[in-house]
């Protein structure tokens, strides 16, 4: 829910790579990046909503 909140905001993935292996490892290595980095009109509540969403342990609070 949370990677297609994003592309609806930016118009683009979270993570890009050519390789699944290397998208894997950026999906697990690296912090989401926040929508208003690609989308500079997206709100402050609106980057923390999707933020959340794609929380990789979403059990965490």
């Amino acid at each position: 829910m949370g990677v297609i909140l994003f592309e609806l905001l930016t118009g683009e993935r979270p993570f890009r790579a050519e390789r699944d292996q290397k998208l894997l490892m950026q999906q697990i290595l690296n912090a989401d990046p926040p929508p208003s980095q690609l989308n500079s009109q997206v709100p402050a509540d609106l980057d923390t909503l999707c933020l959340k969403c794609l929380e990789k342990d979403p059990s965490s609070d």
